[in-house]
């Protein structure tokens, strides 16, 4: 775990998500598994992989329903929403 928060502060993402997924594998059900989720979810989301950062998140919900992480998951997720709804409004483009 530690390698893996190392990465992240270093803004090694692609190798913390690796690293994070192991994690997640090896073990469910545990508070190291949840934050591995959480953790990918904010890796993709800094590399602009909104779709991936939804799916790492709507994971940890599925699998963590009472998580620790539900406010900063719960902002994360209205944050992607309104990227998506600026680059698929066609009326927000033409205003």
């Amino acid at each position: 775990m530690e390698l893996a928060r190392k990465q992240f502060e270093d803004r090694q993402y692609p190798q913390a998500v690796k690293t994070y997924k192991s994690i997640a594998k090896k073990y469910p059900e545990s508070s190291i598994g949840e934050e591995a989720w959480f953790r990918m979810g904010e890796c993709h989301y800094a590399m602009k992989q909104y779709p991936k950062a939804q799916d790492a998140y709507d994971k940890l919900f599925a699998d963590y329903p009472s998580t620790k992480y539900v406010s900063d998951t719960s902002q994360r997720l209205f944050d992607i929403a309104k990227i998506w709804l600026e680059v698929s409004d066609p009326v927000a483009k033409s205003v």
